[in-house]
């Protein structure tokens, strides 16, 4: 057969081409051709094709790449629909496979060909268990591919003179698409990412070593709001946090050649950069930190991660130095204080309420004290706080508890949760008191980011600045310290919480965990918090979803003890026995008029385009 007339045709499209011929005995021969990669005239191609050939082959060069499914190593016979919902598990996928020109084999398998700017040699990317040749490779620079119109070749989508340019993340798709699938350990996996810290504590661990060794990578995606959607062999698929398709394909957990496991997202709908490696640590930085590294290495030694090396503090006798210097202003506050037996004694103005049996009304805390709601980890401390949130934006009791801001304002700061589970529980806040909008008397920031200094720092700065603050939250105090158990640092914060509710009379509320053993507040400043603090709260888990709250401590006469449930949506639900804070009549807050709840609109997100299935034939699996 003659393929002079679309070996022509190829030519002046830019493409090198040869012929090939059948051996006798089988297998095929090519003429010498190295010397046609660097250039390849008309006069060429005549020479070459001017005989019947067995069919036309294409040199790979100018940047001409293709995936080659070979299906006859395929003993399952599922290689190409297997690899074709890996490549359409992503917008980038599908929008990449679009650019390429795809041909059906002679043996019934597939090339997916496109051009790169940085092409490699042939690789190995996809072995079956059972099969000692490769059933997915590359065909790249040096090498050749058999194309249409030979016979058996088919041409189902694009065509060979128009080949499209992948970028190098679109290429890494397909590659990734293709190692996902390998049941054999000598198949290409993506580097990592470069995700280490850049501050390095010497002499030990980095924080962000320190960090992976503590955090397992599957566990902190779910963490993070990632869901699994299913396993291949020692690969799991991932659902983006918030997918309307509960089923589609995000991001999976894949191993690398050194054998750590890494999160691999290749959508472009989050934060990640698509078709990188992430560690544990890498997560935490794109989640916490916007990617930037340095500020998480920071803000996890800050946190106790890595070998810290701390600066003494100055001596005490240093200390009392430095006080001298401030003596004057400091001895304007000592004589103000002088007791006075002829000035009238004020009570203190109790803003925050609890409701017991029969209705009864018990005194909790007012402006100028410091509050505390303790229990176990994950006991509900931080749920029954926003449930006291809820009742002071609404005006009306939460969970039996009334707070009455006087016409002032709330601050919340959270330290502790990740930025999904910080924004929803302020949502739910909001939600219970019936104020589904921002509030002119009601503030919330995140600062888990940041080092304990920087996060006192920036307390200070916006309370200071915020004009009548009532009450302040620090959900949680333990996060202001480098340690919690050194006494010096302790008694430091603690003083300066002290300081803060007295010059700016508010009442501040934070959460301290117990210790497993004994109850007790744990370490260091649990003891100064206990013995300053006005009151406590303390809240226990006592089944799936049933808690218990009592007042262990309490200037006032503590409140009986009670007990509620939460139901499916995470919200209470109370015991017979318990008065329901709705039977109390709700109090209109001075000068805050009742606002008609906006409707809630959700946005969707977006989805693989329609019309995604390529090719004019029906027998194209793509």
């Amino acid at each position: 057969m003659n393929f002079l007339a679309p070996a022509i045709e190829y030519h002046e499209a830019g493409l090198k081409v040869i012929p090939f011929y059948h051996r006798d005995g089988g297998g095929v021969r090519f003429p010498s051709w190295e010397k046609y990669r660097p250039g390849q005239s008309r006069e060429d191609i005549e020479a070459l094709f001017s005989e019947p050939a067995a069919g036309i082959a294409m040199l790979c060069t100018g940047g001409i790449e293709a995936i080659d499914i070979d299906v006859k190593h395929d003993p399952k016979g599922t290689i190409t629909s297997q690899y074709l919902e890996n490549l359409k598990a992503s917008t980038a996928g599908t929008q990449a496979f679009h650019k390429c020109v795809i041909q059906r084999t002679k043996s019934k398998g597939w090339h997916i060909i496109y051009r790169t700017d940085s092409p490699e040699g042939n690789q190995k990317l996809t072995y079956r268990a059972e099969s000692k040749e490769a059933v997915i490779e590359t065909r790249g620079e040096g090498g050749l591919l058999f194309i249409a119109p030979s016979p058996g070749y088919e041409i189902k989508m694009g065509s060979l003179k128009n080949i499209g340019v992948l970028t190098a993340a679109e290429r890494e798709i397909f590659f990734r698409c293709a190692s996902e699938l390998n049941e054999r350990p000598d198949a290409t996996l993506p580097a990592p990412a470069a995700d280490a810290t850049t501050l390095h504590i010497p002499p030990g661990k980095s924080p962000g070593d320190d960090y992976n060794n503590r955090h397992n990578i599957l566990d902190t995606a779910q963490r993070y709001g990632w869901t699994v959607v299913g396993r291949a062999g020692q690969v799991i698929r991932l659902n983006k946090p918030g997918s309307s398709h509960k089923r589609d394909i995000h991001a999976s957990i894949v191993r690398t050649k050194t054998g750590e496991e890494r999160f691999y997202p290749f959508t472009t709908a989050t934060a990640y950069d698509p078709e990188k490696c992430y560690s544990a640590f890498g997560m935490y930085a794109v989640e916490e930190h916007r990617g930037d590294f340095s500020a998480a290495a920071r803000a996890l030694a800050g946190q106790g991660y890595g070998d810290r090396l701390q600066a003494p503090a100055p001596p005490a006798e240093q200390q009392v130095e430095q006080a001298r210097e401030q003596l004057p202003g400091i001895l304007q506050d000592v004589i103000a204080s002088r007791f006075d037996y002829d000035a009238e004694i004020r009570e203190e103005d109790t803003v925050f309420h609890c409701y017991g049996p029969n209705g009864r009304k018990y005194r909790i805390g007012g402006f100028g004290q410091i509050g505390v709601f303790t229990g176990h980890e994950k006991s509900g401390k931080s749920f029954v706080l926003g449930c006291m949130a809820s009742a002071a934006l609404a005006g009306r009791p939460k969970l039996n508890f009334e707070v009455d801001l006087r016409g002032r304002k709330m601050i919340w700061f959270d330290t502790e949760q990740s930025l999904f589970f910080y924004q929803w529980t302020q949502k739910r806040i909001h939600d219970m008191a019936g104020k589904r909008q921002n509030l002119p008397y009601y503030q919330a920031y995140h600062l888990r980011k940041f080092t304990p200094a920087e996060r006192i720092a920036v307390i200070e700065h916006l309370i200071y600045r915020e004009e009548n603050i009532g009450i302040l939250v620090i959900d949680g105090i333990v996060d202001l310290l480098m340690n919690y158990n050194d006494l010096p640092e302790v008694q430091g914060v603690v003083q300066r919480l002290m300081k803060w509710t007295d010059e700016l009379n508010i009442l501040l509320l934070s959460v301290l965990h117990v210790n497993k053993g004994d109850g007790k507040i744990r370490g260091h400043i649990g003891t100064e918090i206990k013995n300053k603090c006005d009151f406590a709260i303390n809240v226990a888990k006592t089944g799936d979803n049933d808690y218990r709250i009592s007042n262990p401590t309490g200037r006032n006469a503590s409140f009986p003890g009670f007990e509620f449930s939460r139901d499916a949506e995470g919200l209470p639900i109370y015991d017979d026995n318990t008065p329901v804070s709705g039977a109390f009549p709700a109090r209109p807050r001075p000068g805050h008029a009742e606002p008609e709840a906006p409707a809630v609109v959700m946005a969707q997100p977006p989805g693989i385009p329609a019309g995604s299935r390529p090719g004019n034939d029906d027998d194209i699996p793509f």
